[in-house]
């Protein structure tokens, strides 16, 4: 199976084209692809008209792509609704929401804070800004409003077994799927909370990204946030 990746530079990118590397049937490709995963999109730093046209209208152009060549369509969406980047990627997934299953094998992908190595710090995330600065000795106690509010993360090497799976899977085999699960966030927008997603205070994620353990999570996840910590330090040097 040929994927092509837009956004294949990125932190995402980079990290799911080399997981994809690693299973023989899947080859990523620029050329002729049976399935497109569109991962670029504009967070910050640009003007409400450039984050409308990066996020909107070049998913808008896959899209009827998609439907005109019968390709396939794996689009990574966000659980963040706020501001103008919110209301670009509401957009997108109503647009999917519509014309998938039906009209074009789309599906959205819906992630939360995304987190591990090759993620550019004080660009798109915050925790991975929070985790940078901790590493670099640098006070990061101001970026934080409220110690105890909620996130929820993913490990970026969780997201590409998630990608992974849709990719391998059409939108329409997805949503039965999740149906038998008894899933109440179906394809093609759902949440994924069986496949790596958890919920952390960030008073908690601070806990951990210091050093320490937290009993109440995961020795798995314990891991994958000291592993991610460890990668910063080593970038700090």
């Amino acid at each position: 199976m040929r994927i092509l990746l837009t956004g294949a530079s990125g932190f995402i990118g980079t990290n799911l084209s080399q997981h994809l590397r690693k299973s023989d049937d899947l080859e990523v490709t620029n050329e002729d692809p049976d399935v497109i995963v569109h991962l670029s999109a504009a967070h910050r730093h640009v003007d409400d008209a450039q984050m409308f046209n990066a996020n909107v209208a070049q998913t808008m152009e896959l899209l009827h792509f998609a439907i005109k060549a019968k390709k396939r369509l794996v689009i990574a969406g966000s659980s963040h609704n706020r501001g103008i980047f919110g209301a670009t990627k509401k957009i997108c997934e109503e647009a999917v929401k519509a014309l998938s299953p039906h009209y074009v094998d789309a599906t959205y992908i819906r992630l939360p804070h995304v987190f591990g190595p090759h993620c550019k710090p004080n660009h798109n995330s915050f925790v991975t800004t929070l985790m940078d600065s901790i590493a670099r000795g640098s006070e990061y106690k101001s970026k934080i409003n409220d110690v105890q509010e909620q996130l929820e993360l993913m490990h970026v090497d969780d997201v590409c077994k998630v990608f992974e799976r849709a990719i391998r899977t059409s939108a329409a085999d997805l949503i039965e799927q999740e149906a038998n699960r008894g899933m109440k966030h179906l394809p093609p927008a759902y949440r994924v909370w069986h496949d790596g997603q958890f919920r952390m205070s960030i008073k908690d994620f601070v806990l951990i990204a210091e050093g320490n353990s937290c009993n109440r999570y995961s020795d798995a996840i314990n891991a994958k946030i000291r592993s991610t910590m460890q990668w910063y330090h080593d970038q700090a040097r």
